[in-house]
């Protein structure tokens, strides 16, 4: 997390030393040139630690004063987007040799947009970044430059910097080398802009850091950036919508690909994800031919397959019991349950038939029953009390509550206290008492456009929101659940499931496409992050790019990362902070 070092007196350990810039005195003795009972201000105060063991230090040199208040600076960088940025805050970070970064100043625009920015307190071989928010945008913008290049040209945070700072951020977060951030400064400001601006006849970083949106538009490399895409993102910068962020760098920072080696092949199709509880491992339900596929994400940037339990039919949906010792797996043909205590040996311990393809598993607070959603058969209500003779106790079909009552069970969760399902199907939205779990009881239908395909329950289960394929994402009031009552809605070209945030501000859509793979080109596919803060006006605040039809996503347990199975893409880890304000991030490395 950042930290302000403001005020603080600092304590050089290689030299034993401390700089104070100044400080005050009133004296009860003669000090200095002070006189007894007077109060007297010192600056540039030089303190030498007499012993290493003990805090006893001798002053070096020292300056006296009038006063110690700051003397005023002027205000000469600039914050600007189209035009300056009046009244906005400023937030200066250095960046640590590790890639930490750490708050020193802040600072507030003018209503010129200018503000002060310490270039005389900055490390000439050290980096630097400038966050910049508010001032008329809901977003950010950001400049990252060395010291010296800062002392030298001076300093505008503007569109083109900000678009650095996206290239930039994974090299600015992991694996940090200074050396390797000034050659790609330098590389992506070719790739920003196309003639010199600080007039050194060459494109470099330097040009970064004095473009004038007003002034230099016609510097930027149109090859790369069209004003269509420029006026994109300025659009998402004023509405904090970081869309923008992965059209410009991926925030994509681990995959499984199923065409690449075979230590990471998952072998054809990733219809579904789970993540163990220490967020070391990831479970993957591999449709084709893979079945179940365990891998190591201790390091997300290089995902491991350390197993795989082939289970002779398609695997569509996995998920964990509480203590992490088991894996139950919704197949083609059957409900599976695995001991993965050792998850380099999955071991099946029980299964039981399903008819038409299961393809959603909710568990009991207990993790007694299991709750199957099975297609064409409806909805399956299993005791696992033992796991190794899972028995079916209830259903809801068409067989028992009459036809029509059913259209292909795709997903079900459960209320908090366990005495409501709730199920989508193709015509959408089931709720059903199985207080009774043998005698399970539907009790209202709300119908969707599309075909319903995921959803998941808000934490005070007042609302649901439905995945619902072509028709986007469903926001639903079940606050009472004999007459839920749609209250919002976000259009997507097909989504297929949905999670929450932990607060519940978000939802993240899996958004796929259907047609051919060659057809991704020209659909909106990957994932949709939609703030949910009004439900009846859900908004985009961020989408990111997979290469596959994306079918589940799975948050880890600090919402700073996303899992996505991916389809034929296999997995694919997104970090959810890459372009985020430093401020918010939960790491700042």
């Amino acid at each position: 997390m950042e930290k302000n070092t403001n005020g603080y007196i600092l304590y050089d350990h290689k030299t034993r030393s401390v700089k104070i810039p100044c400080f005050e005195v009133s004296t009860i003795a003669k000090f200095g040139d002070g006189i007894e009972g007077k109060t007297i201000y010192y600056k540039d105060v030089n303190m030498k630690q007499r012993h290493v063991n003990y805090p006893i230090f001798h002053v070096e040199d020292m300056t006296k004063t009038d006063n110690c208040t700051p003397i005023p600076q002027k205000p000469t960088s600039k914050a600007q987007l189209k035009g300056n940025l009046s009244n906005a805050n400023v937030k200066i970070y250095r960046v640590e040799d590790n890639g930490d970064k750490t708050l020193l100043y802040k600072e507030q625009t003018n209503s010129d947009g200018l503000f002060y920015e310490h270039k005389d307190e900055l490390e000439d071989d050290k980096f630097y970044i400038y966050e910049v928010s508010g001032g008329g945008i809901e977003g950010t913008i950001r400049a990252v430059s060395k010291g010296s290049w800062i002392k030298n040209l001076g300093l505008k945070v503007s569109l083109a910097s900000e678009i650095a700072y996206i290239y930039l951020a994974k090299d600015l977060k992991y694996g940090f080398d200074a050396a390797k951030v000034e050659n790609r400064l330098n590389e992506v400001a070719k790739t920003i802009l196309s003639s010199d601006i600080s007039g050194d006849d060459k494109v470099t970083a330097g040009d970064l850091l004095v473009f004038d949106y007003q002034s230099y538009l016609t510097a930027v490399n149109s090859s790369e950036f069209s004003s269509d895409k420029l006026e994109e993102i300025i659009s998402g910068i004023y509405k904090n919508d970081l869309s923008y962020g992965d059209n410009i760098s991926s925030a994509t920072i681990g995959h499984i690909d199923i065409n690449g080696d075979a230590k990471d092949d998952t072998g054809g199709h990733t219809k579904g994800v789970a993540i163990s509880s220490d967020g070391t491992k990831a479970f993957l339900a591999d449709r084709y031919y893979g079945g179940l596929v365990i891998v190591d994400i201790t390091n997300p940037k290089n995902p491991i397959k350390i197993s795989q339990y082939n289970t002779k039919s398609d695997a569509r949906k996995v998920i964990l019991s509480q203590d992490n010792t088991k894996a139950f797996v919704a197949n083609q043909e059957n409900f599976l349950i695995m001991d993965i205590t050792t998850p380099t040996n999955p071991i099946k311990l029980g299964s039981i038939d399903t008819m038409y393809g299961a393809s959603g598993i909710a568990l009991s607070k207990d993790a007694t029953t299991a709750f199957i959603a099975d297609s064409m058969a409806g909805l399956k209500i299993v005791d696992i009390t033992d796991p190794t003779n899972p028995i079916q106790i209830g259903e809801i079909s068409q067989n028992t509550h009459g036809g029509g009552t059913i259209d292909l069970v795709q997903a079900v969760v459960l209320s908090n206290d366990g005495t409501k399902a709730f199920i989508v199907d193709y015509s959408g939205l089931l709720i059903a008492d199985v207080t009774e779990p043998s005698n399970p009881k539907i009790v209202s239908r709300l119908k969707t456009k599309g075909h319903a395909y995921g959803i998941t329950i808000s934490k005070d289960n007042t609302k649901v929101f439905i995945a619902d394929t072509r028709n986007g994402l469903v926001i639903v009031d079940i606050t009472n659940p004999i007459n839920p009552l749609k209250i919002g809605y976000y259009p997507s070209d097909f989504v297929s499931d949905v999670t929450l945030s932990n607060d519940d501000t978000k939802v993240f859509l899996a958004e796929g496409f259907e047609g051919t793979q060659s057809e991704a080109i020209t659909s909106s596919h990957g994932l949709l992050v939609i703030n949910i803060t009004n439900p009846s006006k859900p908004n985009r605040v961020a989408h990111y790019n997979t290469n596959g039809r994306s079918q589940e996503v799975i948050l880890s347990s600090n919402n700073t990362k996303a899992f996505i199975a991916d389809g034929i893409n296999g997995l694919v880890i997104i970090d959810l902070e890459l372009f985020t304000p430093i401020s918010s991030n939960s790491s700042t490395k």
